[in-house]
């Protein structure tokens, strides 16, 4: 290994030294039992509340500069801190790198951009590095979901998800395409992602296929009423409680959900 490649690491992990000194000065013990329970110990929280997180990573930028380093270094810092256990140091990363890819979507490395960072969060997934719901949506909501509205020449790759391993790559696979539903965009693809995902009972999976026919069902209520009534007897009870209560027969369903439990 060259010097180079021997400093990469030394200098991640003093630079993840830094970040955890600040997020540690700013932990609540008592906003990390809240959310430690919450999670009900799928992951640990020092202790903030994800509104600082993003004043924290701009401090961290300024005292550091990083963000004026080469790609390859932020992205490998990126890494770094998606493999560590704590949840404020996985969510600060997925916020990084929200603002890396906002700041190449404009010019012309953009495609390069998106593939690196789809390259990178296949090899998360991969190692199982994300690995609870809470984690899983920020980085759909904070990452994904722009993806396919702006880049849409990565809808294939994304759509591939569907046959990852990882219960949560197949789970982002169909969260990514979230806001495209709530605007009526990609329906076909979310109805082929869909298809391809109820087969399986696993409980994340169904909740997300129900927060997303939720979100469209506000604009697009017969499209997502329709699809309810096509896979009624696959979601479970918790699925159609909360996520079918936008459509008008929202009291007949939740009875014949209930009905079937007896």
């Amino acid at each position: 290994m060259n010097a180079r490649g021997t400093q990469i690491p030394q200098l991640a992990e003093q630079y993840h030294v830094q970040l955890v000194d600040m997020l540690t000065a700013s932990a609540n013990p008592e906003t990390a039992d809240w959310f430690t329970n919450y999670l009900k110990g799928e992951i640990t929280y020092p202790g903030l509340k994800t509104g600082m997180l993003r004043g924290i990573l701009a401090e961290f930028h300024e005292v550091t500069q990083i963000d004026q380093l080469p790609d390859e270094v932020q992205l490998g810092q990126m890494r770094y801190w998606l493999a560590k256990p704590m949840a404020e140091d996985k969510l600060t990363a997925i916020l990084w790198l929200q603002k890396w890819l906002k700041l190449k979507s404009s010019t012309s490395e953009a495609p390069t951009s998106v593939g690196l960072a789809l390259e990178m969060l296949e090899d998360v997934f991969r190692v199982g590095d994300i690995h609870d719901w809470s984690t899983n949506d920020w980085l759909c909501v904070k990452v994904l979901e722009i993806i396919p509205e702006q880049h849409s020449g990565f809808i294939p790759r994304l759509m591939n998800w569907v046959n990852a391993d990882s219960l949560w790559q197949r789970r982002s696979c169909l969260l990514a395409f979230k806001k495209c539903g709530k605007r009526g965009k990609y329906l076909d693809e979310i109805e082929v992602l869909i298809d391809r995902l109820l087969p399986s009972e696993e409980r994340f999976v169904l909740t997300a296929v129900g927060w997303v026919l939720s979100d469209a069902s506000r604009q697009y209520m017969d499209w997502a009423a329709n699809l309810f009534e096509k896979y009624f007897d696959r979601f479970s009870h918790e699925v159609i409680v909360r996520h079918a209560k936008y459509l008008p027969n929202y009291d007949d369903i939740k009875r014949r959900s209930r009905e079937r439990k007896e």
